[in-house]
């Protein structure tokens, strides 16, 4: 059953989307239009970043005289609220960015479709990875154009292996012998006990670890079904029937409960909040051998906006963006640059297994697509892993059949609002 392939790891993203807004530039007699640009669906925010995006707005304003831009900025706690108000207000910005596919899900009536102005100024998406263009066709149009990409690779901590004399992970995609089942055989290998028997001894004691070998999956749970053969929307393709309590989605939470509870491979949520207190995530403790992770952003785009965002997606000015917001660069010319600034700042890496990663994505559907109801079938399905990453429950079927009764009870709401 857990002959499943690890590598290729499915690779998520944000896609860098400069999402245009049906909106009315703003204009004043014969002053410049103006073209505003909201950040804070993602990264932006931080005072170094708002101070790096303003002078990439004083450069365009100065060698621009019809057309100025102007960022408008919001905390990720607070971007839905002030997002929804500004168009409750018909204010909306002009563009969006970064902003990942929830971030679509959760506006997709406000982006405009940008075909039209790719097909009419023959804009060529030839240097974009081809994944990171198919992320963004949504049914009846296609949202933007990639900014940047943030693979999801599993990283391992070459110390803790090389104590424990432990062959390391392949770093080649492609590679069929390593598996989930190899894996979890390797992580059993890096768990230690206080007294420093690893989890494969029957010397064993799981109630004392002090080192996991696997620090699981970052992210929601929606990005665990689709490795294991599922769909990571949990729901038929007409979006009305629930399928959270068979196949992928059934598969892939028995495998975090026994990655926890069976082979003690993987810290639990409360070890979490004692071991790893104020941590971002396990793996910087260095306590935890494996975690898989990635990084992520998103952009969008009428006719001026349009031009300021073909002006941003130009390859020095992506490099910008991309120094700026943690990711990718997704014009494939700009990949090697990238390695090489990355393996410059930090020698012992490697960087081209995020290069790599890319055409591995899980772009259709991807993780965080539009359902309906998003934000309450969402929440279900995070509360559903929380039930067993806590160990409030141990039984994984009857968790999943809780969260397929309660999103079919969310579909069902929603398509009888919506005939």
């Amino acid at each position: 059953m857990l002959r499943k392939r690890l590598y290729p790891v499915f690779a998520l993203f944000m896609a860098g989307l400069m999402l245009f807004t049906a909106c009315t530039p703003k204009t004043g007699g014969n002053a410049p239009v103006k073209i505003t640009i909201f950040v804070g669906f993602g990264a932006g925010s931080d005072p170094d970043s708002m101070e790096a995006l303003n002078a990439i707005a004083g450069e365009y304003n100065a060698s621009h005289t019809d057309i100025q831009i102007e960022f408008m900025f919001s905390t990720w706690e607070e971007h839905t609220s002030k997002f929804s108000t500004l168009l409750a207000g018909d204010l909306a910005p002009d563009l969006a960015f970064p902003i990942g596919i929830q971030g679509i899900a959760e506006f997709y009536d406000e982006w405009i479709d940008v075909s039209p102005y790719v097909q009419r100024d023959t804009y060529d998406t030839s240097d974009f990875y081809g994944p990171s263009l198919q992320l963004l066709n949504f049914n009846d149009k296609t949202i933007g154009l990639p900014l940047g990409v943030y693979p999801s690779v599993t990283l391992f901590n070459e110390d803790l292996f090389d104590a424990a004399n432990v062959p390391y992970p392949p770093k080649q995609y492609g590679d069929t012998t390593w598996t989930l089942e190899k894996m979890i055989e390797t992580a059993k290998l890096m768990t230690l006990d206080e007294n420093g028997n690893n989890a494969a001894s029957s010397n064993f004691d799981p109630t004392k670890i002090t080192q996991w070998g696997w620090g699981g999956w970052c992210g929601p749970f929606r990005t665990v079904p689709g490795k294991f053969g599922g769909n990571p929307l949990g729901m038929s393709d007409d979006f009305k029937t629930a399928t959270m309590n068979t196949d992928g989605y059934l598969e892939g939470m028995q495998f975090l409960y026994d990655s926890i509870y069976t082979s003690h491979v993987r810290p639990s949520s409360v070890d979490e909040g004692s071991t790893f207190t104020g941590m971002d995530f396990t793996f910087e403790s260095g306590k935890v051998a494996m975690f898989e992770c990635f990084s992520w952003s998103s952009y969008a785009f009428p006719n001026l906006a349009w031009e300021v965002a073909k002006w941003l997606m130009q390859p020095e000015m992506q490099n910008r963006l991309c120094s700026i917001f943690g990711c990718i660069p997704s014009r494939k010319s700009l990949a090697s640059g990238w390695v090489d600034s990355m393996s410059a700042e930090y020698p012992n890496g490697d960087f081209q297994v995020f290069i790599d990663s890319i055409n591995y994505m899980d772009a259709s559907p991807n993780n965080e697509s539009w359902v309906p109801n998003y934000s309450k079938v969402w929440d279900a399905t995070e509360n559903a892993m929380s039930r067993i990453l806590s160990g409030e429950s141990s039984d994984v079927q009857q968790v999943m059949n809780d969260l397929q009764t309660e999103v079919q009870g969310y579909l069902d709401e929603y398509w009888a609002a919506h005939p």
